[in-house]
């Protein structure tokens, strides 16, 4: 036998192995298209809410209390809070929270008794380019539920900071009253009023507000077709893998 036989012989042989392969590969994946469940995927898109008449709380100061350390530690603390209800909306999206309360008012929509797992697993939020928004994306495997669960979660949400939020504006309205009653110097009884007077304001806005932490650019909104599992992916990767084992396995066996 010279050299193209056995060129001849191990191109065959081979071939043979990857075609097997191959063939597998494929009838599993016409299995996972018929037998996988389909899932949806449901989208909203959100931005950061912005409280009107809500100022930076320095400009409430007199003119030189500014300087007060304690003051200005106590404004800049709120300062950042405020700032911070968008991260903290990202942070609990699908967080425990979350969870427990649809585990609680709407137990069928999670198809697992591991609430949180499946909303880490199923909840990405994604940037929209270099813009402040986010897109948030549901994958469920009944389309209605998807896009209500999705509605419910950004309301919820909302809810759990806007409480808070009023809860910690309550507790520096107290602090803020208690440590009045023991000032003497006229301009930090002064200083303490206009912040008395702003935190007053901010909780009867927290009241108010429609939405607190974020605002909803588009609501939710649900995939016609399923977007799982992919056809244009399944079949790719289970024949490149079918291929890819049937070459080894030949190659051990010979």
């Amino acid at each position: 036998m010279n050299e193209w036989d056995t060129a001849l012989e191990t191109i065959i042989r081979y071939g043979r192995g990857i075609t097997i392969g191959a063939i597998g590969g494929l009838l599993l994946a016409t299995l996972i298209m018929v037998f996988q469940k389909p899932v949806y995927q449901a989208e909203m898109i959100i931005a950061p809410a912005q409280r009107t008449g809500m100022p930076n709380l320095s400009s409430f100061l007199p003119q030189g209390v500014n300087d007060t350390p304690v003051l200005q530690y106590f404004v800049d603390r709120i300062d950042a809070a405020n700032a911070s209800d968008f991260t903290t909306f990202e942070t609990i999206f699908n967080g425990p929270q979350l969870a427990q309360y649809i585990g609680r008012e709407r137990p069928s929509f999670i198809p697992s008794e591991h609430h949180t797992q499946w909303l880490k697993r199923h909840i990405k939020i994604r940037n929209v380019g270099t813009t402040p928004y986010r897109k948030i994306i549901l994958r469920h495997p009944d389309p209605s539920i998807a896009q209500q669960l999705l509605g419910i979660l950004f309301e919820q949400t909302d809810r759990i900071i806007r409480r808070s939020a009023l809860m910690k504006t309550s507790r520096r309205i107290a602090y803020l009253k208690e440590e009045l009653k023991k000032t003497i110097h006229p301009d930090h009884r002064d200083a303490m009023i206009a912040l008395l007077k702003e935190q007053e304001r901010s909780a009867m806005t927290v009241s108010i507000d429609n939405h607190f932490a974020a605002i909803p650019i588009e609501q939710p909104t649900v995939s016609r077709k399923p977007v799982a599992p992919d056809w244009r992916v399944v079949f790719p990767i289970c024949l490149f893998a079918g291929a890819s084992i049937g070459l080894l396995f030949t190659g051990l066996v010979y």
